[in-house]
């Protein structure tokens, strides 16, 4: 199957139809809620499903790992803790110590670029990447459970990051990414920031996904390749999860809600898709007319661009 681009979640849709991951017009109202951590981690658990029947397998199943919720009321749920892991801050710790970076903790004021990227070069030429030695560390018993866990990670971020950028994923410092100590296959975790809200917070996020220095340095050449196959693996998915989902619930087999509610009664679909689209137009890495391929390349750019990354929040910790 070929794609025009990388399919959005909240984004791209028939007339008439939205997804049931709520969209909130103003930011102070977006709450995080379970209803939509149970929609994302759906959406995971059909993608292990699939690329478990993928021969020859795209991804190695172990670096998919989504994490279970439970729903007791809209804003209040049940989340798995997730035992054997570590943060990445955890992991890279002494290499945050030695730096007291100056970098954005407040609104950008015009003029001010220049001096968050002169500070962003300090800080990231005094932190080396690091990562690849600590894996060295915890999964260095024999070669092969080296190469497998640096395998785990390469999968696994490519993952990651493809289907976090569909959902529009922010907030990915270093304490919401955690690393596997059984198999180095990485994980994510808090889900508040979706559909692009990162836009919208006090000192807006610029970069699609976390591809800084120790994630290049983990990830070189491999990159493009798996990104593409990420991109046709998560698209695939998410396409049969959507249909699967209205097809049990028009042929009454399940009793909850469809994927896609259907507003056509309740809103005009042109009004509704202006709404929708009012920050979608705004990204700077979304150009709907790239081959999958060189909307990879854009994303990457993007994600490693010295400026995007200078004018990150402070305790993103873009410099690591």
């Amino acid at each position: 199957m070929k794609y025009l681009s990388i399919l959005r979640l909240w984004a791209r849709y028939n007339p008439g139809f939205v997804p049931a991951v709520k969209i909130y017009r103003k930011p102070e109202l977006y709450k995080q809620s379970s209803e939509q951590l149970i929609y994302i981690t759906r959406l995971q658990d059909e993608m292990t499903i699939y690329t478990s029947k993928q021969k020859p397998k795209v991804i190695s199943e172990s670096t998919i790992k989504p994490y279970a919720v439970i729903a007791l009321q809209e804003v209040c749920g049940l989340i798995e803790w997730i035992p054997m892991t570590l943060t990445l801050r955890k992991i890279i710790s002494a290499d945050l110590a030695q730096n007291d970076t100056k970098l954005p903790r407040k609104p950008i004021q015009r003029g001010q670029q220049e001096l968050y990227l002169k500070e962003y070069y300090i800080a990231r030429n005094a932190t080396k990447p690091t990562l690849h030695s600590k894996y060295y560390q915890l999964f260095g018993l024999s070669s092969s459970t080296w190469i497998q866990a640096k395998n785990n990670f390469i999968s696994s971020t490519a993952h990651w990051n493809i289907f976090g950028f569909m959902i529009g994923l922010g907030d990915r410092h270093l304490d919401n990414i955690l690393v596997d100590l059984r198999d180095g296959a990485i994980i994510h975790v808090d889900f508040d920031c979706i559909l692009d809200k990162g836009f919208s917070l006090v000192i807006p996020e610029l970069v699609p996904f976390r591809y800084t220095q120790n994630i290049q340095a983990m990830v070189s050449y491999h990159t493009p390749i798996l990104f593409n196959k990420m991109i046709k693996l998560c698209n695939e998915t998410v396409y049969t999860t959507v249909i699967n989902s209205i097809k049990k619930k028009f042929s009454g087999r399940v009793n909850y809600s469809a994927v896609f509610t259907d507003l056509s009664d309740k809103m005009n679909p042109y009004k509704l898709a202006n709404s929708i689209n009012i920050v979608y137009k705004n990204v700077p890495w979304n150009y709907q007319d790239l081959s999958p391929k060189a909307q990879v390349e854009l994303l990457l750019k993007a994600a490693s661009d010295d400026l995007n990354l200078a004018l990150m929040y402070a305790g993103w910790t873009s410099y690591v």
